[in-house]
């Protein structure tokens, strides 16, 4: 003890040889008061140790003190609150020698015992500590981040200890309470009041904050006013079942107490028959007799088989009277003293009681003079007897054994189901079904095989049921007896699950507040910078997989399920992401490979520099802000990109682009249908493991009966010829003699008696066999087209050779079908050339070069595009920055040969795994960028995708037992070696663990690091002003001649230049050498325009623009490379030129670009990609050797944007080159206002493009299916909150699938549906077969339907009663209700201009009603404010659709949807791209801004101009959308609007379109007001 630590305080009448310090409490020792509390030594016949006071009072103090303090230091991290209790550990450790001492004293236990209690509360620090932060694992359900588990501390917490282990059994509580976030008052045991002072005097010593920990002394009424005192919230209690019992009767009342009882045992050990005498023997000895008896898991009772009942009675017998009972300081002492007087009558009395009740005594025991000593007993019942009141149902905490003999297992678990307690028990056998059985058959809060009852283990749990404990055991689960764990079900401010009772009721959104929100937010993510956040560029796998960032966006975005919970764990970060990794928005993020390349949607990876350069160098023009409909005219960026792909697609002259895979499937069938040479040909010919999209006609030619079948509609079944698999494809198998003449002239009979037979030729016999099907298919008529896959990607990655392309194309050529090449997912150079077709090297039957009728491409393509003999009837709308990019991506797989390095990386290491894994990998299978292998059963799949998160790659299946990968150029050896590591463990991990299913997420053990460079500590940086940097020219050029050879030293008058210029920057590294600064390193800048002559900033778009520091050099001296030097330099020269202002404040440099040679600077080249370099272009014949490269690269600071004079020239360039009859100069669009829906685009967006802010969406086309961004989260809740009534959302691709996808959503649950209803005049879209059907084929030229549905009157003219009267028979006709999707309905018709009337949608709704019948409604003329009813029409119209799908225009639509009809199955309705973030996000600030247009003055100006001819040129519309019936004067009077500055939009059936843009449509009505004045009559 140290006396220096306390207060003295007079010694008075409760101090003997320790002075008594009084209880604990608020961080201070109170002065002993109330009754005298007195220990003894039980190992000197009861002599007094020390003796205090007990007050009850102090227990109001104490917990008071408690209370006030437990807020507070709950509101400390978990580590903060380690962090004081190791100071705590670290004081007992400083005191260990008096708290033995004290324990020895109090209890008589021996000092061995004492010392090993005070290591275990030593130990119990970390072990605590572990234990609860791998068990309450606070945080979202996997899978479910809205839905969080977390742990809350009760508040105070008291703690009942007991004598035996007064402080550990306290301290086991108390510790995981304290971390936790609870503060404690402890009562210790009155028979240890000396343990409990110096457990104190430990805490004082630590500096714990005070009323944290508090001690109060006493006996059982300070206990009892402890559970009856309301600051009380959590009780763990140690000690007998009486006094727990006591406790349980007085909480009664209480129920906000949670009380922890660990009691008394009547521990049992059973021998079986086929049990180890000599063990069992040894392990009953320990457990009866250590610590004299006095353990709660101490054993009692012996069941032993009669077989071996004898023999280990013999050796209890020899054993337990050599057992010495003695002094606790005599090191030959098994045992000491029992730890009272009381304690020991009370032993004997039992005893007593068992000797009259039969039991025998095999050793009587006996006292020991000197102290409460009893040395062993042994009994041994009578057999057959079990029951002796006293004694066997009675915890005899003193050293005795009893023995009762069994007959076998049934009647020892009898015997142990028969006793009140439930403590531990052991059972002694060779047999695990005999163990496992009395595990299931009994119960006990510890259960031993082949060990003693006693010896408890930290790492498990530590109580008993039935009198033993009230099944909250201590030990390893002491933690959650001091938490509630808490549900947490965590929504988004505003966002509600609307009740359909509540929807008219309650008040609409806050807008207002969520717009504040969402600036704030873009606000800070715009600040974000590569210099202060750099890219990763490497594994990083979060350890337990916890991403806190990316659950609260996806929180948010799931919010009131809002959408379908299928996103995949990570959000997206763009900005650190780039090349093959995937990158989270997390501070800690995930960074793995993406090993699908988006689904081959990027080529060259995230951020390519083709297409990084392209936004920064002004190549997306105004796309990036606005969207020009395609649709009405071609755009300068759809005809640039169409010219790109003529000439690298040669045969197929028109081109044609959609928003989607599927869209160009649907495109291309209709193509087929309106020129094929059959008219009435309807059916399509498709190949087994097909896969064409998901639009439902696509859907109907996929083979796979799991997408196809629930959507599929009689009569309109694909028939699927076989697909003769290549399994091994490589050398292209010859063609034998005469196979390509027979196909070409039909003779399918004698090849397949020739060539038929599959024992010859297996391979080819199967493609005789297909061919023969495609011949007696297509010989019926009755079939419009054949469409194939050059090679099955969703089926599975399976190819079929040359020779059977050929020959389907001679086949179909024979047979006048037309052939529709699906390249989807295999165009753009992912088989290395840009067109797999173009691998076929198809022939005419004359041996001239040949093509397929129809070539469709996407993913890589960036939209949907169509190539083919035949013109596009009539356009479809498509995103003008995906056309950029797909332009770009087309560029960059034309000039690029990265295919083949890839493949001849990738092809050895896969047949490498197949090598070493044969019974998991079968046919490996590599071309170009795709490779893939089969696993033997789906099972298997699973398990491997199912790892691919925590292994650190993406991967995706196909078919049913194929795992794929889409790798880009950007894929280095490096990358490929990380990525097939990634395989072979996966694959390791299925090995090891047969038929089960991966982790969620399992930890890796990552190999140890490459150790970081460590910047020596005397290396200072400084940035040098132009005006002192020549000093330090000479030691500059001395650097360069000691690093460089001759042909890489920067020219001396190049530095000399660069020192001088003012606006340059000089960054240097020196270290402090006798006194003086010596330099070891340099980072010099210049204006770009001030190295003009150097090549590469020769040649740099951007040269001249006033905007961008070139790198002079960065260079670091010999012996100082390799210790971090280099980046520091790099860094801080990035950060001199960011922070650079022009006199007026704006930024001076936006860019720095450099130059690093290629081969010989591979640390600086990597380092310059984790800042956010881009390469600019590769210069040849450097330094002075002919084939020395360099690479001008170039660094974007802060956001990264497009130059805006670089972006404003080329789209003045595109439309000079382009224009087709462009509109006079200053001309008003009023054609294009769907897709263009702001003349001037939103500021909020033009903020985003210039701070940075749409870089990632303009650059990256994520796969929204699987990923999402904060971006997109923003603007989903945004949109979510226009149509609150409907509460979920799902996302499309384009307009068409909007109606398309809601067509597959009612299937759903109207299983029946085969018809969808639509109205006369209605234009529901052209390109998707489903829309062709609904829509008015009067209204559009995409071609015919292609299903048999039915259209209505419409009520605008024939009146309510009519319509509602057609539409019930168009519902009989179909079968009834049941049989129908739903009634599909323009508010205001796109092509007529037509309105309902609104006593015909009352009557909608009543019809509603009356058949259950859906009601959708197409808002596309409507929605977005442009009705002037709100920001859709249907608010206003008396009648809630089902479901409003709508389009903002460019690559995204969009579903509101009623609860009713939502399917929240993951995957269920999705497509790869599920819409176009760009697109998303320009809707999203569309919206924010037009909810404040004055749209009625519009509308007015409109109805102005309108009324002035409106008996030559009637008109109808709503709001800002009308449409003029001008018949045969349509041509006119759009040639005389145009002419005078109006420009229009023209319609089939001599229909002018007004569609303004919402900012223009006053000053449009105005103009239109006076050309149609002057209007010839």
């Amino acid at each position: 003890m140290n006396p220096g630590l306390l207060d003295p305080r007079p010694a008075g009448r409760y101090v003997t040889s320790v002075q008594a310090l009084g209880n604990f409490i608020g961080g201070v020792f109170v002065a002993p008061a109330g009754s005298a509390l007195v220990s003894r030594n039980p190992a000197a016949d009861g002599a007094v140790v020390f003796e205090t006071g007990a007050s009850v009072d102090a227990v109001a103090d104490a917990t008071a003190a408690a209370a006030a303090a437990q807020t507070s230091w709950a509101r400390l991290t978990i580590a903060d609150r380690a962090a004081a209790l190791a100071r705590w550990k670290d004081a007992i450790a400083a005191r260990q020698q008096e708290l033995a001492d004290a324990i020895v004293l109090e209890t008589g236990k021996l000092r061995s015992e004492a010392q090993q209690e005070v290591a275990t509360v030593l130990g119990r620090f970390d072990v605590a500590r572990a234990l609860l932060t791998a068990d309450l694992r606070e945080g979202a359900i996997a899978g479910s981040p809205h839905e969080q588990l977390r742990y809350h501390p009760l508040g105070v917490v008291a703690v009942i200890g007991p004598y035996n282990y007064p402080v550990h059994l306290c301290h086991a509580h108390v510790v995981p309470a304290l971390l936790a976030g609870n503060a404690v008052v402890v009562k210790p045991s009155d028979i240890t009041p000396l343990v409990g002072q110096r457990y104190a005097e430990t805490a004082l010593a630590a500096g714990l904050p005070a009323g944290v920990f508090n001690l109060v002394q006493g006996t059982g009424a300070v206990g009892a006013a402890l559970v009856a005192d309301r600051r009380v919230r959590g009780l763990c209690f140690t000690g007998s079942y009486t006094v727990g019992r006591r406790i349980q009767e007085a909480a009664l009342d209480r129920p906000e107490l949670l009380v922890a009882l660990e009691m008394g045992g009547k521990n049992t050990v059973v021998v079986c028959d086929d049990a180890s005498v000599r063990q069992a023997a040894h392990e009953i000895l320990v457990g009866g007799y250590l610590s004299a008896g006095q353990r709660c898991t101490a054993t009692d009772r012996v069941l032993v088989h009669r077989k071996l009942a004898d023999a280990l009675v013999a050796a209890l017998r020899a054993a337990a009277p050599a057992l010495r009972f003695g002094d606790p300081e005599d090191p030959r002492s098994f045992a000491g003293p029992l730890a009272t007087a009381t304690g020991r009558d009370r032993f004997e009395a039992a005893l007593e009681a068992g000797r009259k009740g039969g039991a025998e005594p095999i050793v009587a025991g006996e006292r020991v003079a000197g102290g409460y000593y009893r040395t062993a007993s042994l009994h041994r019942l009578p057999d057959g007897q079990h029951d002796v009141p006293g004694y066997t149902d009675t915890e005899l905490f003193g050293p005795d054994l009893g023995v009762e003999v069994v007959d076998g297992d049934d009647e020892a678990i009898a015997v142990l189901n028969a006793s009140p307690y439930g403590f531990a028990n052991a059972i002694f056998t060779g047999s695990s079904e005999r163990f496992e059985r009395f595990y299931r058959e009994t119960t006990s809060g510890i259960l031993n095989r082949n060990r003693s009852t006693n010896l408890a283990s930290p790492r498990l749990p530590f109580g008993g049921a039935g009198k033993s404990g009230n099944y909250r055991p201590a030990g390893s689960m002491a933690h959650r007896n001091v938490v509630v764990p808490v549900a947490v079900q965590d929504n988004v401010i505003g966002t509600i699950a609307t009740h359909p009772m509540l929807a008219d009721v309650l008040p609409a959104w806050d807008l207002d507040r969520l717009e504040r929100q969402h600036v704030a937010e873009d606000a800070a993510e715009a600040a974000r910078s590569l210099v202060d956040d750099p890219r990763p560029m490497g594994l990083r796998r979060p350890k337990g997989g916890q991403m806190p960032a990316s659950d609260a966006w996806l929180i948010r975005l799931y919010a009131g399920d809002r959408v379908v919970r299928e996103k995949k764990p990570a959000v997206f970060d763009h900005l650190r992401s780039a090349g093959p990794w995937f990158v989270s928005v997390d501070d800690e993020p995930l960074s793995i490979l993406d090993g699908m390349s988006q689904t081959a949607t990027v080529c060259g990876g995230f951020a390519e520099d083709p297409v990084v350069r392209g936004l920064v160098e002004g190549a997306f023009g105004d796309t990036i802000a606005s969207n020009e409909d395609t649709s009405v005219g071609e755009t300068w960026a759809a005809a640039e990109y169409a010219a790109t792909l003529r000439h690298l697609v040669p045969g197929l002259p028109h081109v044609m682009f959609t928003a989607s895979g599927a869209e160009a499937n649907e495109k291309a069938l209709a193509l087929c249908r309106l020129n094929g040479s059959r008219k009435d040909a309807t059916r399509i010919l498709a190949f087994e493991g097909s896969f064409h999209g998901r639009l439902l006609l696509a859907l109907h030619a996929t083979h796979s009966p799991s997408k196809r079948a629930p959507y599929e509609l009689p009569g309109y079944e694909a028939t699927f010829a076989p697909f003769p698999v290549w399994t091994t494809p490589g050398d292209e198998p010859a063609a034998p003699g005469g196979f390509y003449a027979a196909c070409a002239a039909g003779e399918m009979d004698d090849l397949a008696l020739r060539y038929g037979d599959p024992k010859n030729d297996p391979l080819l016999a199967a493609e005789v066999a297909s061919l023969k099907k495609v011949h007696d298919e297509l010989a019926t008529g009755q079939y419009m087209c054949v469409i194939v896959e050059p090679m099955q990607s969703e089926g599975g990655d399976r190819y079929a050779t040359e020779r059977f392309f050929r020959a389907l194309r001679l086949l179909t050529r024979r047979l006048d079908t037309l052939l529709v090449m699906d390249e989807v997912q295999t165009g753009f150079g992912l088989g290395g050339g840009f067109a797999w077709h173009s691998r076929f090297r198809l022939l005419t039957h004359r041996g001239q070069p040949d093509y397929p009728d129809v070539v469709t491409f996407a993913k890589r393509a960036q939209v949907g595009v169509v190539m083919s003999r035949f013109e596009d009837p009539e356009p479809t709308s498509a995103h003008n920055a995906s056309l950029v990019r797909g332009r770009i991506h087309a560029e960059m797989m034309s000039t690029q040969h990265a295919a083949a390095r890839i493949e001849k990386l990738v092809v050895p290491r896969l047949e490498a795994v197949a090598r070493a894994f044969p019974h998991l990998v079968a046919n490996p299978r590599g071309c170009g960028y795709a490779f893939a292998f089969d696993l033997p059963t789906p099972a298997h799949l699973d398990a491997f995708i199912g790892q691919r998160f925590w292994r650190g790659a993406i991967v995706f299946a196909a078919g049913t037992k194929t795992a794929r990968y889409r790798l880009g150029d950007t894929y280095s050896v490096r990358e490929i070696d990380l990525l097939f590591d990634c395989i072979r463990r996966s694959l390791s991990w299925i090995d090891a663990h047969p038929g089960q299913k991966p982790p969620a997420w399992e930890d890796i053990l990552e190999p140890p690091p490459t150790k970081a460079p460590v910047l020596p500590e005397d290396v200072t940086f400084r940035m040098v002003p132009h005006t002192e940097a020549m000093a330090l020219l000479p030691a500059i050029l001395d650097i360069e001649y000691q690093v460089y050879e001759p042909a890489r030293r920067t020219p001396p008058a190049e530095i000399r230049a660069a020192l001088e210029d003012a606006e340059g920057s000089v960054v240097v590294a020196e270290k402090q050498v006798d006194g003086a600064s010596t330099l070891v390193g340099f980072a010099i800048g210049v204006p770009l325009e001030a190295s003009k002559d150097v090549e590469g900033c020769d040649g740099d778009p951007l040269l001249g623009r006033g905007n961008t520091m070139y790198s002079v050099s960065v260079t670091v001296a010999p012996g100082f490379q390799g210790t971090g030097i280099g980046r520091r330099l790099k860094e801080l020269q990035l950060r001199d030129a960011h922070a650079r202002r022009t006199a007026d404040g704006q930024p001076r440099y936006r860019h720095v670009t450099g130059r690093n040679r290629i081969g010989r600077t591979a640390q600086m080249t990597h380092l310059n990609r984790v800042f956010g370099a881009h390469v600019v272009s590769i210069l040849t014949g450097q330094y002075e050797d002919p084939e020395g490269q360099a690479l001008y690269y170039r660094i974007p600071l802060g956001g990264i944007a497009p130059d805006p004079v670089r972006r404003d020239e080329v789209v003045a360039s595109g439309r000079a080159r382009w224009a087709q009859n462009a509109a006079p100069a200053r001309a008003l669009d009023a054609a294009t206002g769907l897709t263009r829906v702001l003349a001037t685009p939103p500021e909020s967006l033009r903020v985003a493009e210039a701070s940075g802010l749409l870089y990632g969406p303009t650059v990256n086309k994520l796969t929204i299916m699987n990923y999402v961004t904060p971006g997109m989260v923003r603007a989903v809740e945004w949109i979510g909150a226009l149509a609150p009534e409907l509460p979920h959302v799902y996302l499309t691709s384009s307009r068409d699938e909007t109606v398309d996808k809601t067509l597959r959503l009612l299937k759903g649950s109207r299983k029946q549906a085969t018809v969808a209803i639509g109205l006369a005049g209605g234009y529901y879209g052209h390109t998707a077969a489903t829309c062709r059907s609904l829509s008015d084929p009067d209204v559009h030229r995409g071609g015919p339907p292609h299903f048999a549905w039915p259209r209505i009157p419409h009520p605008a003219q024939v009146g309510t009663a009519a319509a509602i009267a057609a539409l019930r028979e168009a519902v009989a006709a179909a079968g009834g209700p049941a049989h129908v999707y739903g009634f599909f309905y323009e508010p205001c018709q796109e092509r007529t201009g037509r309105v309902l009337p609104a006593e015909f949608t009352a009557a909608l709704a009543a019809l509603r009603d009356e058949l259950d019948l859906p009601m959708i409604a197409v808002e596309n003329t409507t929605c977005g404010y442009r009705s002037g009813l709100g920001a859709f029409a249907s608010g206003a119209s008396g009648l809630r659709p089902d479901v409003i799908a709508w389009w903002g225009g460019a690559q995204t639509g969009y579903m509101h949807v009623a609860s009713r009809w939502f399917v929240a199955t993951p995957l269920a309705l999705v497509s790869t791209w599920d819409g176009d973030e760009l697109s998303l996000v320009r809707n999203h600030h569309q919206l924010r801004a037009a909810r404040r247009v004055d749209v009625a003055a519009g509308a007015a100006a409109l109805d102005a101009a309108l009324a002035s001819v409106g008996d030559r040129l009637p008109s109808s519309g709503l709001g800002l959308y009308r449409v003029i019936e001008a018949g045969d004067l349509a041509d006119t009077v759009y040639a005389h609007c145009r002419d005078r500055g109006v420009v229009l939009r023209r319609f089939p059936a001599g229909r002018l379109g007004v569609v303004p843009t919402l900012d223009q449509a006053v000053a449009v009505g105005e103009r239109l007001q006076v050309a149609l004045a002057e209007l010839p009559t």
